[in-house]
């Protein structure tokens, strides 16, 4: 799945640098909603990919905690 927003997210840039190269204003106008869609499946895409990144992630390492309350 991060593949594929990746891959979303590369084609945004080539769309807009595309759209930047453009003289036609059609053109223009059309690369940059492909990119712009492009561009929001790669987001969506990488929300659902960064929970289930962080739920696999182990806990950080921290030695000077022990687990336990100091006793009073």
């Amino acid at each position: 799945m991060l593949e594929q927003a990746l891959k979303h997210l590369r084609y945004a840039m080539i769309l807009r640098d595309c759209a930047g190269a453009s003289r036609d204003p059609a053109a223009r106008q059309l690369f940059m909603t492909m990119a712009s869609l492009h561009e929001t499946r790669g987001r969506r895409l990488l929300r659902r990919v960064r929970p289930r990144a962080e739920a696999k992630a182990p806990p950080p390492d921290r030695p000077w905690h022990s687990g336990r309350s100091a006793r009073r």
